[in-house]
């Protein structure tokens, strides 16, 4: 028994793993010692031991019920002999045909080392109390993540407005990076996407284990801003009437207009 992280992903498991053993046997011929000795498991390839204490029996007459833990995390494979009191082992031992019995993994921790970096890179404006980062063409962002044992299955990415209502790009959200298309390094994985121009907001992205584990990161440190429209400036007088063309006896204000989507006073 034991939850499976996705049904899709048989033999990943993120929870501990309770193995049970059912053994018919008279009660006086019966050996819980054998049991042990004969429960061979193995852990990222390397041997454990399994003693007595470590299987917890239960006992109805001929019919003995004893469960062993798998508890922490790695690669599984084991396999079991019997033989009793009296030297007699079983023909064959029975075990359910469609499930991942003998070889799993156990993964009971989330993602980690999740980051977000952009290329190409930029210098950190801060405008208004709040840090920017300027881009002037379609900006690729890179995300990474590592999960150490079962492995990372995917990666969900959103680009999200800011809602100040200036980016003609309203975002994606939720949008999938499956296994097949993860840059796999060992137990790292990266992907990049596209953030298109403009766009004002923040970028974030959730990555996902084999085992059904999630981490999410937002970068909360910037606002992300993409725009290759450039600015529209038109300046107007509020006294037109010149002398000689070019001469005015009296002071002039003038109007300074200036249409971009992106404005702050500081530039």
């Amino acid at each position: 028994t034991g939850t499976q992280g996705a049904a899709s992903l048989p033999g990943y498991y993120n929870s501990s793993r309770v193995l049970t053993i059912l053994v018919k046997d008279r009660p006086d011929t019966f050996h819980s010692e054998s049991i042990a000795q004969g429960l061979k498991i193995y852990r990222n390839g390397e041997a454990v031991t399994v003693s007595p204490d470590h299987i917890t029996w239960s006992h109805n007459g001929d019919l003995h019920t004893g469960t062993y833990t798998f508890s922490q995390d790695g690669e599984y494979s084991w396999n079991l002999t019997y033989t009793n009191k009296a030297g007699n082992s079983p023909v064959d031992i029975v075990a359910p045909t469609d499930c991942d019995i003998y070889a799993f993994t156990l993964d009971t921790e989330n993602p980690y080392g999740l980051s977000i970096s952009y290329e190409p890179g930029f210098v950190d404006t801060i405008l208004e109390g709040i840090t920017f980062g300027f881009y002037r063409a379609p900006v690729n962002v890179v995300i990474t993540a590592t999960d150490d044992t079962a492995g990372l299955e995917s990666f969900t990415y959103s680009y999200t407005p800011d809602g100040s209502g200036n980016g003609l790009n309203t975002g994606m959200e939720k949008v999938l990076i499956p296994f097949q298309e993860l840059d796999q390094d060992g137990n790292r994985a990266s992907a990049r996407f596209t953030v298109p121009p403009q766009f004002r907001g923040k970028v974030s992205f959730t990555a996902t284990d084999k085992a059904g584990h999630s981490a999410t990161l937002t970068d909360d440190a910037r606002v992300l801003v993409v725009d290759t429209i450039a600015p529209g400036i038109t300046v107007e007088y509020d006294d037109t009437a010149a002398v000689n063309e070019s001469y005015y006896s009296a002071p002039r204000t003038a109007t300074i207009r200036i249409e971009e989507s992106n404005f702050f006073h500081e530039d």
